[in-house]
This record gives C-alpha cells, structure tokens and sequence, in this order.
C-alpha cells in the first residue's frame, strides 16, 4: 500500500493518480510532495520510514545551494511552498540530518529571509516570523523574541481545520524537541500558546482523515501515531 503512494521522485502523492511529468520527471500533480511525506511519516512515528525518500527528494530538488524547488523539474519556479520548507524542516529535525535546513537558513538569512529561488528578492516569497522562528529551532538555533512571540500568536489564532492543524503539529514536534534552545521566558511563551492549540485541536487522527479525505487507504490515514 506504501508503495502505491510513493512518487518516483520520492514525494508522497495525495491519491494513486497523483502523477505528473515536468521536463521528462515524473513526480507528483500536488506541489507539496515533501510536506505530505512529513504528515505519512508522522502518522507512523517510524524513526527510519521514507528517510531514503526524504534525502532523494532532496538531492533531485536542490537547484543551487540551499535553494530546493518544490518538485523535481520545477526549477523554473521563483518560489518553494512555505508549507514545503515546514516539511524539510521537521523531516530534517526528525533524522537529525540538518544539512538541508542548514543551507536553506543560511541562503534566506542572507537574503532577509526572502527565499525566492530564482532571482533576489520578490514580495510574495518573504518568509513570517512564525516560519523563521521553525526553521531556526530545526537547524538548531535559538530564535530571538519576536520570532518566538509571532510564532505563539500564530499557533493561538490558528485556522480550525485539517490543514491548520496538521502544520501546526508539525512545527510544534520541532519546538518541543528542540525545547532546550529555548530560554525559560520563551518557554513560557511556547507552552501557553501550545496549550491551547492541543485544547482547541483534541486528537489528530479526525484531522488526518478531513485532510487525505480523497483516499480511504492512505498510509497517512493508517497509522498508528496520532497524539
């Protein structure tokens, strides 16, 4: 069954005709192939599932260093998926294989966190605060106050549904696995808007099946991880 979901390029397609061929590649009609392979994995908590796919995808996306498209054959795209980069960052966090978003932080902050992947700046590539603060944690870094305060409003007045939530879980694996880069007040910080994101959320497994609804047979839909 896991095979039936699994792209050639390594992503996680949505359903089994989720195909795509970009400039002779086949990959996935979705264009956050990495992020879905997050959710599958976390739906399993399985500490070595998709790790080849993950660093296949990788390898076949990097256009430059610390520059990823979204899928393999999208080079010409100016932007990669926000929501892709929360998928490298938690699959980078999760195999404690920090290259990726190592590089990744490093070309953004060197371009004021605007991550436009084909020339030097556009509007509609400028990275949140919420969104750096993750990254940061991810490749090990402490974050600064306001990335932290962002990020804890962010999680607070979250959208109430599957695609919300299922980033959110991700981005707050990171932060509790990363909770010792974190100071005592930006802990405090961290806790209360976590808090009530879990009250307001409850468990996971109604928002997995909401979000893969097209595929009763999902993998993400049938795992065994769902706190």
């Amino acid at each position: 069954m896991l095979e039936d979901y699994i792209s050639p390029c390594g992503g996680m397609r949505l359903t089994k005709d989720d195909v795509a061929v970009i400039n002779g590649v086949t990959t996935t009609k979705n264009e956050n192939p990495v992020l879905f392979l997050a959710y599958t994995q976390r739906a399993f908590n399985d500490p070595d599932l998709f790790l080849e796919c993950f660093l296949y995808l990788m390898l076949n996306t990097r256009i430059g260093k610390g520059r990823f498209s979204r899928r393999p054959g999208d080079a010409g795209l100016i932007r990669q998926s926000h929501d892709n980069l929360i998928g490298i960052a938690w699959l980078s966090w999760k195999y404690s294989y920090r290259r990726f978003i190592k590089e990744i932080n490093s070309f953004a902050r060197w371009h004021m966190w605007n991550y436009c992947l084909t020339k030097l700046w556009d509007y509609r590539c400028q990275l949140q605060g919420s969104t750096v603060f993750i990254l940061k944690l991810a490749a090990g870094e402490p974050p600064g106050y306001l990335t932290t305060i962002w990020w804890a409003l962010s999680l607070v007045v979250s959208d109430h549904s599957s695609d919300g939530y299922l980033r959110k879980m991700l981005q707050i694996d990171i932060v509790e696995g990363q909770w010792k880069l974190l100071s005592k007040t930006k802990q405090r910080i961290c806790a209360w808007a976590i808090d009530i994101h879990k009250k307001r959320r409850e468990n996971l497994k109604r928002w997995y099946d909401a979000y893969f609804h097209e595929a009763e047979d999902h993998p993400a839909r049938n795992g065994d991880f769902y706190e």
